[in-house]
């Protein structure tokens, strides 16, 4: 651990404290039990990707009226059969009685492609989750603590902000990450996560999933913080993948606008990688050079140094050792976020979350309101902007296959849980709505849908597209970006 210089950030305003998530495996009354019995809710799950999924992790939030239900250990799911499912609820709002507003619910399910999956949520008096069978276990740890979900067993550090150390796959070595992630900064200076001490949080401590919070500065090897990242790291009952949720947070106050030259996370594999697979290459390449694909922008990708216009990669990625062993790299919107990244090398696999530009004239061929970003060689970001890249880490042992389709569905494309509208009107957890009725509000709900449809072609009109530009519009007043600042991505919330 490096500590920065004293006094170093003396001169700026004290760091607000961030408040804790609030979940509650108890809810606030518990003892209050419930209002009601037991009463289902009606969940179905739509696969739209085409792809089967085994052991897929669901998360959705499930509204409740005020004074109906307290402990959200009467909360359970249920098959089409009536038998029940691994899940886990919390309480993630409450109703001023102290009674659940909503619950966080999570699953692990199995569906066909292109199929829909009908369940049931249960709630009330008379309803009891069963435990979830080998669930996920925390022991603590010398310097934090190691959690194992059953095949899959890692060291996360309180010390050294490292996200995850001497990753096992059925008492295996296969990975380690020592570095964090690493930001090159304007003068070529490389800060480290590992170098700092990071605030580490249970945000949610399930049976079936449980998410580590880790915050800290980058750090250099002389003690100099620059910027900083918020890294949330989800491990799953029975599974040896880890959900990553990584925010880059430019907190640097010495300058209204902070370049940097890359930003990146290296995954070293326990013994040396021999290959890598792309879902765009026909066979395994072996690492170097040729084992690299980079989505430049959202009309030209490169697959091996070998350029390709009109290429959109969906950004998985197979790392494989001489053993076997190896880890498989997925991440969302990998193409609609560029510039983005993945390599391999003898040490392992490389996230190029932000990769190198190389050299000052990178994206000198894109239009003005979709070259801002890139300065000079550099990203340029202005103080209080963040950024998050999600992607997923499947670790395995030798012998067992990767399968890339699988893990770019899951990030790009995950089931999409659907709970009626008439409970969100009941409840009145959303406050007050209307659900769809045939005859009524007909034309307003054609004219959104119409509208909406408009709305995405227009998207690839004005190439909307980046990793500052993606879920963003572009032409308020004819020149700039919306920002999100009329409401746009909760309005569609609210119809949806």
């Amino acid at each position: 651990h490096v500590q920065p210089a004293p006094g170093a950030r003396d001169h700026l305003p004290p760091r607000r404290p961030m408040p804790a998530l609030p979940l509650s495996r108890e809810g606030r009354a518990p003892e209050r039990g419930a209002r009601v019995e037991r009463e289902q809710v009606a969940l179905t799950l739509r696969e739209e990707a085409g792809v089967a999924r085994a052991g897929e992790l669901v998360s959705f939030g499930v509204p409740f009226a005020q004074g109906e239900l307290f402990d959200p250990a009467m909360i359970r799911v249920l098959d089409a059969a009536s038998a029940e499912l691994p899940s886990q609820a919390m309480a993630s709002s409450f109703w001023p009685d102290g009674s659940l507003r909503w619950a966080l619910v999570d699953l692990l399910t199995d569906t066909g492609a292109g199929a829909d999956l009908d369940l049931a949520i249960e709630y009330g008096s008379a309803v009891s989750r069963a435990p979830v069978p080998d669930a996920i276990v925390l022991s603590e740890h010398q310097n934090g603590v190691v959690i194992s979900t059953g095949p899959l067993q890692a060291t996360v550090r309180a010390d050294r902000m490292t996200l995850l150390e001497d990753v096992r796959v059925d008492g295996r070595p296969v990975a380690s990450m020592p570095d964090g992630i690493m930001l090159i900064g304007e003068d070529g200076t490389a800060y480290r996560l590992a170098n700092a001490k990071p605030d580490l949080r249970m945000e949610k401590r399930g049976p079936l999933a449980t998410t580590v919070r880790l915050e800290a500065p980058y750090v250099s090897a002389g003690g100099a913080e620059y910027q900083r990242a918020i890294v949330r790291l989800t491990f799953i009952a029975g599974s040896a993948s880890v959900q990553v949720a990584a925010t880059h947070v430019d907190d640097w106050l010495e300058t209204e606008f902070t370049d940097f030259r890359s930003l990146t996370m290296p995954i070293e594999l326990a013994s040396a990688a021999a290959n890598a697979a792309f879902t765009e290459t026909d066979a395994a390449v072996v690492v170097g050079p040729a084992a690299r694909i980079m989505q430049k922008h959202d009309q030209l990708a490169s697959v091996g140094g070998d350029e390709r216009e009109g290429l959109r990669l969906s950004g998985a990625m197979s790392c494989t050792a001489a053993d076997g062993s190896g880890v498989t790299v997925a991440l969302t919107d990998f193409w609609r976020e560029y510039p983005k990244a993945l390599s391999a090398t003898a040490d392992g696999a490389l996230v190029e979350i932000l990769p190198s530009l190389q050299g000052d004239s990178f994206y000198e061929d894109l239009p003005d309101n979709l070259r801002y970003p890139f300065v000079e060689g550099c990203y340029r970001l202005k103080w209080g902007m963040a950024k998050t890249t999600r992607m997923v880490l499947s670790f395995h042992a030798p012998g067992e296959e990767a399968d890339l389709a699988a893990a770019a569905a899951a990030v790009e494309r995950p089931l999409v849980p659907v709970i009626a509208a008439e409970r969100y009107a009941a409840t009145g957890a959303l406050g007050e709505i209307a659900p769809v009725r045939e005859g009524r509000f007909a034309a307003w709900d054609n004219d959104v849908a119409r509208r909406h449809d408009e709305h995405m072609k227009l998207k690839e009109t004005e190439r909307e597209y980046g990793f500052l530009n993606w879920g963003d519009w572009y032409g308020e007043r004819g020149r700039n970006w919306g920002n999100n600042e009329y409401d746009l991505p909760h309005g569609l919330f609210m119809q949806f």
